[in-house]
C-alpha cells in the first residue's frame, strides 16, 4: 500500500520496522532524525530475562508517534494498516521466523526485502504463501532481520534435513490447514484452550521443570535447560519463543488431537510417512499417554489449574483420558489434591 509519495509501497503483511528500514534504505529521503528508524528498543529486565519495547505493534509508544510525525504519515491510517488483526506475537527478541522464498521473491522484484506479521506469531509454523516451513533467523534480529535473513540464504546449504522432504512439508501443510479451519468453528473459550494447551506443550526445559512434550515428540532430544527460568508460568511464557518450528509443528498436532480437530487416521497417514523417511514418530495410542505436564509443586499443579480454566470435558474423549491421568498421577498420588480439571 502506497501511503505518501517518495516513500516505497508497504507488503500486504509487512511490520513496521521493516517498512522504516526499507524507507531509510531506499527512499533516498532526507529526514530530520534518521535515527528514528533505526532505532534500538528501550528495554527493561526481569531477573535474567530482557524485555523491549514493542515497536512493531505498540502504537502508543512516543517512537511510533514521532516517526510518523518525520515522515508526515497518518498515524491513523497507519496503525490501522499495521495492526497484528488478531495475531498472538511473540516479543521483538523471538521474531526469528521467516520464509526463504518471500525474502528472495522481494529482492528479486527489485526491491529490499520485508517482514511479515504472520511470521512473528506465536502459532507460526509455515509460510501461507508458500506452504513451505519457516526458517530460523541465525543472527540477533534487528531491524534489517528482512537483509539478514535474505542474505541466509544466500549462503550454500550442505546439510540435507528428512523434515524438509516435499512430501512431509505437503503432508504437513494439509494438516495445518485443516487445523485452520477447524479451529474457526471454535468458541472463544475453546480457542483460548486450544492456545494454552499449545504452550503448555512446548514449556521450556528448566532446572525444575521438564521441557514440555512437543520438543522430543518426533524422537528428537529435548532442548538444553535454562536455568535463568525458574517457575513454570514462565516456562510456559518463553517455551515457544525457544522452540523450533518442528516443535511448534508437534504441538499443534498435538493440541488438535487432544481436542478433537484431527482424527487418529489423519494422523496415521503423516505418521506412515514420517516412518518411511526415518523420522521417528510415536504409535497413535501411544500418544495420551507420553504427554506430561511438569508440575514440580503444588503451586504448579494449582497454578495449571487456574491456567486452563473451565473446560468441556466430555467423559471417554481424549482430553479426558488425558486428565484423568494427570489427576490420579500427579494430583491425588503426589500432591494429595483433589482439584479437577475442566468440567
Amino acid at each position: 500500500m502506497k501511503f505518501s509519495s517518495g516513500l516505497p509501497a508497504a507488503f500486504s503483511d509487512e511490520t513496521l520496522t521493516s517498512w522504516f528500514y526499507r524507507i531509510f534504505m531506499g527512499s533516498g529521503i532526507i529526514l530530520k532524525k534518521p535515527d528514528l528508524l533505526l532505532a534500538d528498543p528501550q528495554r527493561s529486565w526481569v531477573g535474567v530475562n530482557a524485555i523491549a519495547e514493542d515497536l512493531d505493534f505498540n502504537f502508543a509508544l512516543a517512537y511510533f508517534k514521532t516517526a510518523a510525525m518525520s515522515l508526515s504519515l497518518d498515524a491513523n491510517l497507519i496503525k490501522c494498516y499495521f495492526d497484528l488483526r488478531g495475531i498472538t506475537p511473540v516479543s521483538p527478541s523471538g521474531r526469528t521466523l521467516f520464509c526463504r522464498h518471500c525474502v528472495r521473491e522481494d529482492v528479486a522484484s527489485g526491491q529490499m526485502p520485508g517482514w511479515r506479521k504472520q511470521w512473528c506469531a506465536r502459532d507460526a509454523v509455515m509460510c501461507t504463501c508458500h506452504n513451505v516451513d519457516l526458517t530460523r533467523l541465525l543472527s540477533i534480529p534487528t531491524f534489517q532481520k528482512s537483509w539478514d535473513a535474505f542474505a541466509q540464504t544466500a549462503q550454500p546449504t550442505i546439510v540435507s534435513d528428512v523434515w524438509l522432504r516435499s512430501d512431509l512439508q505437503r503432508l504437513r501443510m494439509i494438516l495445518i490447514h485443516k487445523i485452520q479451519r477447524w479451529k474457526v468453528l471454535l468458541s472463544t473459550k475453546d480457542l483460548r484452550l486450544f492456545g494454552n494447551l499449545y504452550e503448555l506443550f512446548l514449556s521450556a526445559p528448566t532446572y525444575n521443570h521438564d521441557a514440555g512434550v512437543a520438543h522430543s515428540f518426533y524422537g528428537r532430544k529435548s532442548a538444553r535447560r535454562f536455568c535463568q527460568i525458574i517457575t513454570l508460568q514462565d516456562a510456559i511464557r518463553y517455551g515457544v519463543e525457544l522452540s523450533d518450528v518442528q516443535a511448534r509443528f508437534a504441538s499443534q498436532i498435538l493440541t488438535a488431537y487432544v481436542l478433537g480437530g484431527i482424527r487418529a487416521q489423519e494422523l496415521s497417514v503423516f505418521r506412515r510417512r514420517c516412518l518411511i523417511h526415518g523420522v521417528k514418530h510415536p504409535e497413535i495410542e501411544e500418544i495420551i499417554p507420553m504427554i506430561r505436564f511438569s508440575c514440580a509443586t503444588v503451586d504448579d499443579y494449582c497454578y495449571l489449574h487456574r491456567l486452563l480454566g473451565k473446560f468441556s470435558r466430555r467423559k471417554g474423549s481424549k482430553i479426558d483420558e488425558l486428565f484423568l491421568r494427570f489427576e490420579k498421577t500427579v494430583g491425588a498420588r503426589i500432591f494429595n489434591s483433589s482439584l479437577r480439571f475442566g468440567c
